[in-house]
Order: structure tokens, then C-alpha cells, then sequence
């Protein structure tokens, strides 16, 4: 099994530096996935160890916790013979796991990984890979940790193959009318792979259908969703379904049932979920277009009772603003109460308390965003309203967000609110209009520095090769306008704007 290892070797060259070519030997089995991450995740938890115990007391009680539960596992016993954990006492459902998610960064990448590395070495593939996929959108994430990512995700999904196959071959057999052999086959594949949640949801719909033919019932036509009238599902349906869920949350088709929050999990997968990453995958996707991705996100999985990836994409809009908001504070106090409810999790609700700014250290540090502040710089994102469906905007320039870097209680010390959001107004007002006229598309990025006395402002670029007239025209435009109101000091801030002139409009269609 060792000399197959090739691609965990890769994975950790990746994490190290620079790639190393590694011939792999073909692709990872079942087990041999498992006991790949479960390497990869014990190299990364030293990480986790080298925190001041009284900076991070929740990481040092996971680790704590982490270290009982895995007795018997290690990389020199056959996977076979490891002792069985349960990642919901050990991650989903315990409170010292989600203390330590919040001493760290939000979004932190190898937090990301060394979640989804323990899911994968217990056989988790799924849900491992879905943190993965999710996870790249951290801002500023270095390009050989996506690599990392994109290897580990491949290892998840391939490591499925066997136990897919098999349940291919049952989905044959039950094509025939043949559902106990089906059944059979379905039994078997999930022996190569308990965690397999479509071959559950194919064997609760066999199951399903073969108590149908007995009862004499009509047969539902294939991709039926039946979540109304008298069902009459054995139990084992109803179980088949659930573990399905349980082990892959997107598999749509396995909510069903009379259960009023299956169904109401069902269509916040169909109509928040989906679509909003298929806004994230969708290349040239703008920094708006996925921060409001990431909100629906949030939203679709808590309601959908996937409680996990709804805290990470919070936590990702959080990096991308640089900052906690009070309206993430719903979103975490309905999750964290439903994974994992007591005292523990309320003292670390009490802490959070909506605040806009803690205490938290980071794992990797951050490759410089243009646009986007360092983690823990203080300063804080703004992105614009998300367009309305009904009426998109209409224009060649659009604000694509706007950072403060004067802190805000300092901003409020020595400006109000109002003058402020007037001032920003008036600015975008002349800024759409004199960067119209460019012919070329553009990044404009342009900071202020307010004073009493009045402002002065700094304008860059990218591409270096644009229309200077344009650009002329809109310095000369900021010095006339009128001055911010400052009390005292100064007042900074930069606002990002994306110029498109060969679309005619950069809303984003929806």
C-alpha cells in the first residue's frame, strides 16, 4: 500500500514549496485515501500545537480531545483495523472543536484542511470535498495551498470509485426490475465505503420500490421527490435517506419524506444553494457577484440543516470584509446551537456577541489581494447593495467595494455617518461619469485622506496601459468636490472600482 502513497507525497510537497514532480501509481483506493489524509492531517495539527494554551484555550481542549478519541490509529496499522471515531463527537457536535474554529482567522485555509483531512481519514469523502471546494475562496489564498486543496479534493472523490462502481451495477439491476439484486449490490457497495450517501439514497429508493410492488402501488416515475401525501415508507427508507443526507448534504433527491424540515432543506438546496455556487464556479465571477454567493450560501445551508459549511461560508464573507458583522451573528448562533448546544457554546456566543472586531491568530499567512486589507489590519470592507433582480445596474463602471482604513470607531470620533455616505455618493456620481469615457477596461482604485481642511486623494491603476484621460478628468472632478466634514485629524479610505466599457453594463446578471 505504501509505494501507492504517491499522491500524498505530492499533496505535502505542495504544502512545503515549490511542486516536486512525483509519478503517481495510479489512483488511491478506499483505504488507502483514508490513510493518506489521516498522514496529511497529522502533520498539519502540529500547527495547531504551537498556540499559547491560555491564548487558545479552545484549541488546546480539541487537541486534548482529538488525541483520546484517535487512540489506536496511526499510519504503520492497517485501516482495516482502526478503531472506529465518531467525527460527530469529535467535530460536528463538540464544542471545544468549534471554540478553537473561532481563535483562528475566519476561513483560515489549513483550518479548512485539517477539518476536511479528518473527515476524509474516516471515510467522510463528501463532505470532506465539499469544505475544499468551499474553502478556495478564501481571499488571498496562496496558490500552492488551492493546489493542495484541488489534490486532496481529487483524492475524496476518487477514493469513492469502487463503491460508486458497484452501485452503478446495482442501478443496472434495477433498471431490469431485478430490486433484490439491486439491493444486494447496493449492501456490498457500501461495505467498500459506509459513507457512500448516493449509494444510500439509491438503496432507501430500491428499498422504497420493492415495498411499493408488494403493496401492489403504481410505480413513482424515476426522479420523483415525494414529499406529500401518505408515503408509506418502511423504516429502512426513511434510515437509507437520512444517512444519505447525513453523509453527502447536496444529495438533493434524498430529501424527501414527510419530515416539514427535510422538505424545507430541499428547496433551500434547489433555490439558494445551487445557484449561488454556480455563481462561485462560474469563471471571471466579480468580488461582489461571490461575496453575495457566499451570503446566499450561508443562508441556503443553515436552512437546509448543513450547519458546518454554513459557518464556513459566513466565515469567508467575514475575511472578505475583513471584519464579523452583526448580521453574521444569526447565522452563527443558530448553527453553533444546533451542532453543538451548552454552556460551552454559549460563553463563546457571549464572546462573539455580534462584535465587528476579536482576537484570533492565523495558521498561513495571506498573499497580497490588490483591493483587499491584510487579516487583522483593522481596516474593513464594504461591498455595495447586491443588485436588484428586478432592476440590475446599468453601466460601464461599477463599485466593486470600498475600504475603510481608518478604524470605524476613530471615523465616528471625527465624522458622521451621513456626511459620510453623502460624500461617498458624490463621489461615485462623478466617477461613473468620467470613467465612462474610457475605452479600455480597468481596475481604478482611489484613496482618500480627508482632514478638516480638506481632502487629498491618490488614484492607481491596472492594467499600467490606460486611457489617461479618463482619469485626468476624474482627479480633476475630486477637486472640486465639496470636503468631508472632519473634525479633527484624518479620515482614510480607498474605494475599488471595476471600469468594463465593452459590455456596455457589468451587473451581474442573475
Amino acid at each position: 500500500m505504501k509505494s501507492r502513497l504517491s499522491l500524498l507525497v505530492v499533496v505535502l510537497l505542495l504544502l512545503a514549496g515549490p511542486a516536486t514532480a512525483v509519478v503517481a501509481q495510479g489512483p488511491p483506493s478506499y483505504e488507502e485515501a483514508r490513510l493518506s489524509a489521516w498522514i496529511l492531517n497529522t502533520q498539519l495539527l502540529e500547527n495547531l500545537g504551537k498556540g499559547d494554551a491560555t491564548q487558545s484555550p479552545g484549541t488546546h481542549a480539541w487537541l486534548k480531545d482529538f488525541r483520546a478519541q484517535t487512540q489506536g490509529i496511526d499510519k504503520d496499522t492497517p485501516v482495516a483495523k482502526w478503531p472506529k471515531v465518531d467525527v460527530g463527537k469529535l467535530i460536528d457536535h463538540n464544542p471545544n472543536f468549534w471554540r478553537m474554529y473561532f481563535e483562528i482567522a475566519p476561513g483560515d485555509p489549513l483550518l479548512t484542511m485539517i477539518q476536511a483531512s479528518l473527515l476524509l481519514s474516516q471515510g467522510e469523502a463528501r463532505r470532506a470535498a465539499y469544505l475544499l471546494e468551499l474553502g478556495q475562496y478564501w481571499p488571498g489564498i496562496p496558490k500552492r495551498m488551492v493546489r493542495t486543496f484541488q489534490s486532496v479534493h481529487f483524492m475524496a472523490m476518487v477514493s469513492l470509485k469502487a463503491s460508486s462502481d458497484m452501485t452503478q451495477e446495482g442501478i443496472k439491476l434495477f433498471d431490469q426490475g431485478d430490486y433484490d439484486g439491486a439491493i444486494k449490490k447496493y449492501h456490498e457497495a457500501l461495505k467498500l465505503c459506509p459513507q457512500n450517501g448516493w449509494t444510500s439514497y439509491e438503496l432507501g429508493y430500491a428499498l422504497r420500490t420493492k415495498a411499493q410492488v408488494a403493496r401492489g402501488e403504481p410505480l413513482d416515475k424515476p426522479g420523483t421527490l415525494k414529499t406529500n401525501g401518505p408515503l408509506n415508507d418502511p423504516p429502512e427508507v426513511t434510515a437509507a435517506f437520512a444517512d444519505a443526507r447525513l453523509h453527502d448534504p447536496l444529495q438533493f433527491m434524498a430529501y424527501q419524506g414527510t419530515d416539514q424540515e427535510v422538505i424545507k432543506g430541499f428547496v433551500a438546496l434547489v433555490k439558494k444553494v445551487k445557484p449561488a455556487w454556480d455563481i462561485l464556479r462560474k469563471p471571471g465571477a466579480t468580488k461582489q457577484a461571490e461575496y453575495y454567493a457566499l451570503k446566499d450560501l450561508s443562508e441556503g445551508f443553515q436552512e437546509a440543516g448543513v450547519h458546518d459549511l454554513a459557518i464556513l461560508a459566513r466565515q469567508l464573507m467575514a475575511a472578505r470584509r475583513n471584519s464579523y458583522a452583526p448580521e453574521d451573528y444569526p447565522i452563527f448562533v443558530t448553527s453553533l446551537r444546533k451542532l453543538a448546544p451548552g454552556k460551552d457554546t454559549e460563553r463563546l456566543l457571549s464572546r462573539l456577541g455580534g462584535a465587528e472586531t476579536i482576537a484570533f491568530r492565523t495558521l498561513i499567512p495571506q498573499e497580497p489581494v490588490e483591493g483587499q486589507p491584510a487579516l487583522g489590519s483593522g481596516q474593513r470592507v464594504f461591498m455595495p447593495n447586491k443588485p436588484s433582480k428586478l432592476v440590475p445596474q446599468k453601466g460601464p463602471v461599477r463599485l466593486e467595494h470600498l475600504v475603510l482604513i481608518t478604524n470605524e470607531k476613530e471615523i465616528a470620533d471625527r465624522a458622521t455617518v451621513e456626511d459620510l455616505v453623502k460624500f461617498s455618493k458624490d463621489f461615485q456620481t462623478l466617477a461613473k461619469k468620467a470613467l465612462a469615457k474610457s475605452k479600455k477596461p480597468c481596475k481604478v482604485f482611489v484613496h482618500f485622506t480627508c482632514t478638516p481642511l480638506g481632502h487629498t486623494v491618490k488614484i492607481g491603476h491596472r492594467p499600467e496601459d490606460v486611457d489617461r484621460e479618463p482619469l485626468q478628468a476624474l482627479h480633476e472632478a475630486i477637486t472640486k468636490m465639496n470636503k468631508l466634514p472632519v473634525k479633527e485629524e484624518s479620515v482614510e479610505f480607498q474605494f475599488e472600482l471595476s471600469v468594463a466599457p465593452e459590455k456596455g453594463a457589468l451587473a451581474e446578471k442573475e
